[in-house]
């Protein structure tokens, strides 16, 4: 997830602040006067949305059953689900030192990424009861994983590593690029770009590159998409994948959203397009045969069609609603967990054209916050 040419304030600081000529893959599609956003700012649209939430609120989740694990302020609470009527708190990390927003899990091991590029902190929850960090990166801007990889994100570029090597000892290979890792799987990573030329204008889209060799990746696609939309910005990509294809959510500018649905395999880069969403995308989530679309105010579940291919125009097949403060969502896979500011909701998924809520649980910190946060859809 990305910051693009946005009029906040804060936000455009942020932007100017991180211009550096491209170099890598995209170096070829520039013209001289072109600049591109330094990946240390990719994750600027999520600090800037979490910490505009009251203290106490979840910034980051994830799920492997029977754990959930939590990103508090600056703490991951690791939480019980076994009974999803009844979620329970198990474990505590002590503070980290920088607000959490995204959370990845490699077995036993999580990789909690920090606000405003600050680092990684890698923590083992061997233990559930007692999270324990083992090592701080602060180079690091995010880590994500997938079944059998870990990729780990800096200045320079993507490296990879494999599931059994969680505290990153033996690199498989790399990939150089200033673009941002927007989200991973086995044989694919999609990386989302940026650029801004002398006149102010933007451009942004989406890299595909074929890990199936680590040692040897490749560029499979390199998708404009301020081209394609015709549109010269937007506030954010948001990016989930499931191993050879992908759904990229454009935020921004027209009243809703839209989502591209892209394929690393199919001949045509977009397979599909979803527009006139409602608007205010806040995370995506493509989960075996759903994707799971998350505004500010309801989760909105699609049936995209079965892969590798997509269907033509995807229909909304079941919304939870009556939300009042949405920031995060995770699934695994016939349960999925949502935050609604400082609660989070358990959710039956194993029919996900009719998610519903089992249960739901305050965060130790959601005392003092206004009701409204933790109310919850009957």
């Amino acid at each position: 997830m990305s910051c693009l040419l946005n009029l906040r304030p804060a936000c455009i600081a942020s932007f100017v602040a991180s211009l550096v000529v491209l170099g890598g893959t995209l170096a070829s599609n520039l013209s001289p006067f072109t600049t591109a956003v330094r990946a240390e700012d990719t994750q600027s649209c999520l600090a800037l949305r979490v910490s505009s939430f009251a203290s106490g609120s979840i910034g980051a989740v994830a799920l492997h059953e029977p754990y959930a694990y939590v990103g508090v302020s600056q703490s991951v609470f690791v939480l019980d689900v076994s009974d999803p009527a009844n979620p329970t708190v198990v474990g505590q990390s002590p503070p980290l030192g920088n607000d959490i927003i995204r959370i990845a899990e490699a077995g036993s091991t999580l990789y909690a990424t920090f606000t405003h590029s600050r680092g990684v902190a890698v923590v083992d929850v061997s233990d559930p009861s007692n999270p324990a960090v083992i090592e701080e990166l602060p180079d690091a801007l995010v880590i994500l994983a997938s079944a059998n990889r870990i990729y780990r994100a800096q200045r320079d570029g993507i490296t990879i590593f494999g599931a059994d090597d969680p505290l990153l000892q033996r690199p498989q290979g790399a990939w150089r690029t200033s673009a941002t890792l927007g989200a991973v799987a086995d044989s694919f990573i999609y990386l989302d770009w940026q650029t801004m030329d002398s006149y102010g204008l933007g451009g942004y889209g989406i890299d595909i590159v074929d890990v199936t060799l680590p040692s040897s990746p490749s560029l499979v696609q390199h998708i404009d998409l301020a081209t394609i939309v015709n549109r010269p910005w937007a506030d954010c990509l948001y990016v989930a994948a499931d191993d050879d294809r992908a759904a990229v959510g454009l935020r921004g500018g027209r009243g809703s959203d839209e989502v591209f649905l892209v394929s690393a395999t199919a001949g045509a880069p977009i397979s599909a397009l979803m527009t006139n969403l409602p608007p205010f995308v806040e995370d995506l989530t493509l989960d075996g045969t759903h994707l799971f679309y998350l505004t500010e105010l309801g989760l909105y579940v699609m049936d995209p069609g079965i892969a590798p291919g997509f269907k033509a125009s995807p229909a909304v097949a079941s919304r939870i609603a009556g939300l009042q403060r949405v920031s995060r969502f995770a699934a695994d896979p016939n349960l999925g967990v949502l935050s609604n500011g400082a609660t989070l909701m358990v959710l039956d998924l194993s029919d996900p054209t009719n998610p519903r809520p089992l249960g739901s649980i305050d965060t130790p910190f959601a005392e003092g916050l206004t009701s409204d946060l933790r109310s919850l859809p009957t």
